[in-house]
């Protein structure tokens, strides 16, 4: 049988997550009990998104236990310019402060390159532009 992931289509400028988001929240009215809190990982480039926290359909705790700013910048194709990873960080995390209602908080995970998951056979001096969807953007 073929996944239903592999069938469906992806929105223009959101990430796989956003597009079955709801389908992961959905899952906790099907076990009942079952969970404690929601944990997420993102990557979204300068922001959450105002979506996530404003639509958050759960009861549960929410915490973004991995969140970060690559210094490849996806979405433009480029690296992030002067402060600009700086305050990606600094923007994410004051979107958490801001949404402490809803959410628990969230952990900082990479504020640095991890060429090495391009292939670029160790060559440290080469900013790689492989396209990894979490990562910046």
């Amino acid at each position: 049988p073929t996944s239903p992931h592999l069938t469906r289509s992806i929105t223009p400028g959101s990430s796989l997550m956003d597009n079955y988001l709801s389908e992961y929240f959905a899952l906790e009215s099907s076990f009942p009990g079952a969970m404690d809190v929601w944990c997420l990982q993102l990557y979204r480039g300068n922001s959450f998104g105002s979506a996530l926290f404003s639509t958050y359909p759960s009861t549960l705790p929410l915490l973004i236990t991995e969140y970060g700013a690559d210094a490849w910048d996806n979405a433009n194709s480029r690296e992030w310019a002067g402060s600009e990873q700086e305050d990606a960080l600094v923007g994410k995390t004051s979107e958490l402060r801001d949404w402490r209602a809803v959410t628990s908080g969230g952990m900082v995970f990479s504020f640095q390159d991890e060429w090495w998951k391009c292939g670029n056979d160790g060559d440290a001096t080469t900013q790689d532009a492989c396209p990894m969807s979490n990562f910046g953007g």
